[in-house]
């Protein structure tokens, strides 16, 4: 899937989460919220399928950590790196 369609389906599951919530034992509702990093995997780069894989996990860590810091509860695209 191209980096543009996994954000929409991120955003899409993001949105689902922020409409559900947890009911409590005390009867109260706990929303939730969920921070995603989305990345596309870079095939021109020259590696072998398990560095290709390793970089892709980074590159939507990153992205993830990047989303909670500009205040969590959203999606964020991974900025590829060559190389």
């Amino acid at each position: 899937t191209a980096l543009r369609d996994a954000a929409l389906l991120a955003e899409r599951i993001r949105q689902r989460i922020a409409a559900a919530s947890i009911k409590l034992p005390s009867g109260s509702d706990l929303p939730l919220t969920v921070s995603i990093g989305v990345a596309e995997l870079q095939r021109d780069v020259p590696a072998d399928n398990q560095v290709l894989a390793t970089r892709l996990l980074e590159q939507a860590d990153r992205a993830q950590y990047t989303a909670k810091a500009k205040g969590r509860n959203r999606v964020t695209c991974a900025t590829p790196r060559r190389g």
